[in-house]
């Protein structure tokens, strides 16, 4: 138990220094700020003083000397609207500071999820980083801009208070000062409570968003099977626990401010009952009094302020706890000088497979000595029933993931050898999921870069099936689609497969790339695939067997091995696993 709570402690200084850290890359605004804060404490701890000694001006044996009341209220009046001016700049100070660092980590934070390995993605849902991205980072601004100012303004007024009332009356003083180490006691008893509540609450807010990124996509299958009532209550149920989690830890990191503030009301009850003696024995004055109550205000007010602000703290290092969780997650290898980088107009696309095993989680093989040639300019198809490996020969191509064991080669060069950019750009990809990003259709279709001609961009389009499309389109071309947009799968589809015509790659990777249209375009895209795939080594992952006919070399998978290899004339011949399952579709 003591060495969970010290493995806790440990790692809370290490996110607080990271933070700070984060704060110093601001230094030159920061060092602004606490110089104005300073100057500002300074102004607006004299107004007690001068209060007092307006009290006393008027508590004279011989009358009110109103010309010194006069004079002290102006200079009241003065450091009140100079204390007032200095804090607005110190607020826009530490606002601008704050939003410059939150803009930067966001920033960061967003490149550092893109360089992440593509299993991280495998899990952790989408709401969950998205919020990480927003809700987290924006509790971070919200500290970073009012509570770090509010914390060192109050520090700056407790410290100057306690000089001043130990200036006044070291007697009322100790007095005030009883109460002290209560307040500070509960206040890190407490905070080691509402610290598990906090991160609790980020997670489970996390795991909301992600539950609702899931059901919004998916409404139409949804309503076809009428689950709309099974998704609204487990909808209801995660938002119950979302909810008791924010009510858990907004209550009970509410709790600490008043507690605090009952404290200190207790000692100003002493310093008033004190101070009377004190009065009634000529130890002090009638200003003296007014002065240290004033004073007192400062000193506990702040306590008040501090005390509700370590509450909340919680929950800004359990952000900062989930961002630099990212930040620590392993990226995806950087290439090194030894790495080969490799001309994509000059490969051939001689692509071979050696005894390649791979597992998504360990224990759990998914490919098992898997070993074939696809031999450059050549067509290889991979079949077989689903979760026999078809997909994740396709994502170790790009090194999406890397394999545990074996070889792969890209004519000749094994795939780690050569760098990351230059093996990507080597590939064309048709998913079966294909994606569309916000941007006209021709940003879409032109989406691998470099300069395409309006002729091959018609070319393209009309070999794609896309033509009668895009004349529906108001704006043709510089028409505004998203993935979200009225448009067909099928659509979206021929979108990706026109995509992948206009991308110059030696080495093209169908993905189950007409799954999602019907027959006649089907029948139309083979015709434009087959020009696509003239001189292009090409990797067809496919489930529907007509796609597959003409390749010069099919695969067939079962439990991630190869059981059959040939030509579709071959197979269907052996009468083995192929054939029943051509049979099975045509039959």
């Amino acid at each position: 138990m003591n060495s969970e709570k010290a493995r806790k402690r440990k790692k809370n200084i290490h996110t607080l220094r990271r933070l700070v850290r984060l704060l110093l890359d601001h230094w030159g605004w920061i060092l602004i700020g606490i110089a104005l804060t300073f100057i500002g404490n300074f102004l607006d701890l004299q107004t007690p003083r001068l209060s007092g000694a307006a009290i006393d001006a008027m508590d004279r044996p011989d009358g009110v000397n109103l010309a010194a009341v006069i004079h002290y209220a102006k200079y009241m009046l003065l450091f009140y609207v100079l204390s007032t001016v200095i804090n607005i700049v110190v607020s826009r100070i530490m606002i601008e500071a704050s939003q410059r660092m939150t803009n930067r980590m966001r920033h960061s934070l967003f490149a550092k999820i893109i360089s992440l390995k593509i299993n991280f993605f495998d899990t952790h849902p989408t709401g969950d980083i998205i919020s990480r991205m927003n809700y987290d980072v924006d509790t971070l601004n919200s500290t970073l801009s009012t509570d770090i100012t509010s914390i060192l303004t109050s520090s700056i007024s407790v410290l100057g208070s306690l000089i001043m009332m130990l200036s006044i009356s070291p007697e009322l003083s100790s007095v005030l000062l009883i109460t002290i180490p209560m307040a500070i006691g509960y206040t890190i008893y407490h905070a080691k409570r509402v610290k598990p509540l906090f991160t609790r609450r980020t997670a489970v807010l996390g795991d909301l968003n992600g539950l609702v990124e899931e059901i919004i996509p998916g409404q139409e299958t949804i309503r076809i099977y009428n689950q709309e009532q099974v998704f609204t209550d487990q909808f209801a149920r995660q938002n119950a626990v979302s909810a008791a989690a924010e009510y858990s830890a907004s209550y009970q990191g509410s709790i600490n401010g008043p507690v605090v503030s009952g404290i200190n009301n207790l000692s100003l009850l002493l310093v008033t009952i004190f101070g009377a003696i004190l009065y009634v024995n000529g130890m002090v004055t009638l200003g003296n009094i007014s002065t240290f109550l004033l004073y007192s205000r400062r000193f506990s007010w702040p306590i008040n302020n501090i005390a509700t602000m370590i509450g909340d703290f919680q929950s800004t290092l359990s952000a900062a706890e989930r961002i630099f969780e990212i930040y620590d997650t392993e990226s995806e290898s950087a290439d090194t000088a030894e790495n080969i980088e490799i001309d994509p107009q000059t490969i051939e696309g001689a692509i071979a497979f050696d005894r390649i095993n791979f597992e998504y989680v360990p224990n759990q093989p998914v490919l098992r000595d898997l070993s074939f040639f696809a031999q450059p300019g050549k067509m290889t198809a991979i079949v077989g029933e689903t979760g026999a490996g078809k997909t994740t020969i396709s994502n170790l191509l790009p090194r999406f993931y890397d394999y545990q064991s074996g070889e792969i080669r890209l004519d000749g060069n094994e795939i780690t050898e050569l760098t990351r950019t230059s093996l990507r750009s080597a590939f064309a990809v048709v998913t079966q999921e294909p994606w569309i990003f916000e941007g006209t259709l021709r940003e879409n279709l032109c989406f691998a870069g470099g300069d395409v001609s309006p002729e091959a961009l018609d070319k393209a389009c009309a070999d794609a099936g896309l033509t009668d499309f895009i004349a529906t389109l108001p704006e043709g071309y510089e028409t505004v689609i998203t993935n979200e947009s009225n448009i067909s799968q099928g659509q979206k589809q021929l979108i990706a497969i026109a995509r992948a015509m206009l991308n110059p790659a030696p080495i093209l990777v169908l993905d189950e790339a007409t799954s999602n249209v019907d027959t006649i375009t089907e029948m139309n895209i083979q015709a434009a695939l087959a020009r696509l795939l003239t001189g292009r080594t090409s990797i067809v992952i496919a489930h529907r067997l007509s796609t597959v006919q003409r390749a010069d070399l099919i695969i067939v998978l079962s439990d991630g091995q190869i059981i059959e290899s040939g030509t579709h004339t071959e197979l269907i011949a052996r009468r083995g696993n192929y054939y029943n399952l051509f049979r099975m579709q045509f039959t």
